[in-house]
C-alpha cells in the first residue's frame, strides 16, 4: 500500500488529521505520515520529516494562506519537488493566495461549500 506524506500548517491541524483519517479509510493498508501524530519526544523533528519525504509515496499539500506562507511548509514542497515525489495539492480555504509554482500544479478543491443556497 502506498505512503502518505501531509504537509499542512498548524492553524489547520483538525483539518489536517481528519484528512489523515480519510486517507485511512480509503486506503486500508496505507501509512500516512502527519507531524502531529506521526512524531513523539525525543526525535529530531525536521530529519524525521525529511526522512519521511523521501519515504513517501505521494505528496499532499494542504493550500491555506497560512500554509504557502509557511516557511517549512514552502521547504516540504521544494523537497518534494527535488525528489521527483507526486504531489497533490488540496486548497482547504477559500481565497488563499497560490503562488505560481503552486499554482500550476491541478488541485483538489475541499473548500467549504458557500453556495449552498444555489
Amino acid at each position: 500500500m502506498p505512503d502518505f506524506f501531509i504537509s499542512y500548517s498548524r492553524v489547520d491541524r483538525k483539518f489536517a488529521e481528519r484528512f489523515r483519517n480519510l486517507l485511512l479509510r480509503q486506503t486500508p493498508g496505507s501509512s500516512v505520515f502527519l507531524d502531529s501524530v506521526s512524531l513523539y519526544g525525543g526525535q529530531d523533528w525536521w530529519d524525521e520529516i525529511l526522512d519521511n519525504i523521501e519515504k513517501c509515496d505521494i505528496f499532499f499539500y494542504l493550500l491555506s494562506n497560512d500554509s504557502v506562507q509557511s516557511r517549512y511548509c514552502r521547504t516540504e514542497f521544494e523537497f518534494a519537488q527535488q525528489l521527483g515525489k507526486p504531489i497533490i495539492t488540496v486548497m482547504i480555504r477559500d481565497r488563499t493566495n497560490v503562488p505560481d509554482e503552486i499554482a500550476a500544479i491541478q488541485r483538489v478543491d475541499m473548500t467549504p461549500d458557500t453556495d449552498e443556497a444555489e
